[in-house]
């Protein structure tokens, strides 16, 4: 792709209901990068003091199926003002190299960590997970597939809670009360508007590939 442009958020927002198998800097003037025709997914993780957590979630989006080294960046948007995650990020950078990335954004409120996400990120495709969720392996590959199918310009998936204590995981009342998902089909038109001054919800893929 020749030159930057900035990602298109339109009111066409489809469901991607498929189950998944096993769901579960120190500035704020960020210049935006070109995009990489190498990288093809920017996954952006908004956090805040959950250091154990992100320690788990980062391997897991590195290990999505279909996807070759290279091909995915993590850049992980640090809220706390004491760059908490700042160690733990630079611990696995020894393992995953230049594709995670660390940023600290100092002003309260994720809708300004997820925007500094998107300005740094240099995939064709942008992706955000919260910092207390883990993926299915093939979280990538669905949303991506949906977002083909059905010419979306963003995607969003479900999400389902996985607890700590079994009588919780069997407990039907509670795991419906933790669950965000939909019982309309993959898909789905959403007809939900997204405000321009506002970033866009948790578990999502955003496409920049020209005007819909």
């Amino acid at each position: 792709m020749g030159g930057r442009h900035e990602p298109k958020i339109s009111s066409r927002i489809v469901l991607g209901n498929d189950r998944l198998r096993d769901s579960s800097s120190s500035t704020t003037d960020i210049a935006p990068l070109p995009r990489s025709t190498d990288i093809d997914v920017s996954i952006i993780i908004p956090t805040i003091r959950r250091e154990q957590l992100l320690a788990n979630l980062i391997p897991r989006c590195f290990a999505q199926l279909g996807f070759a080294d290279g091909q995915v960046e993590v850049i992980v948007v640090d809220n706390c003002p004491l760059q908490s995650a700042k160690p733990t990020v630079e611990r696995l950078s020894e393992k995953f190299g230049p594709s995670l990335r660390y940023l600290s954004e100092k002003r309260p409120g994720v809708s300004h960590v997820r925007n500094v996400g998107v300005r740094a990120a240099r995939g064709r495709i942008i992706g955000f997970i919260d910092d207390d969720e883990l993926p299915a392996e093939t979280w990538l590959a669905s949303m991506l597939a949906c977002l083909k199918a059905h010419d979306a310009d963003v995607v969003l998936g479900p999400v389902y809670p996985i607890f700590d204590s079994p009588e919780a995981n069997n407990d039907a009342f509670i795991c419906k009360t933790f669950t965000e998902s939909s019982d309309r089909p993959t898909g789905t038109v959403n007809k939900a508007h997204l405000s321009p001054t506002r970033a866009t919800p948790s578990s999502v893929l955003l496409s920049d590939d020209g005007d819909r």
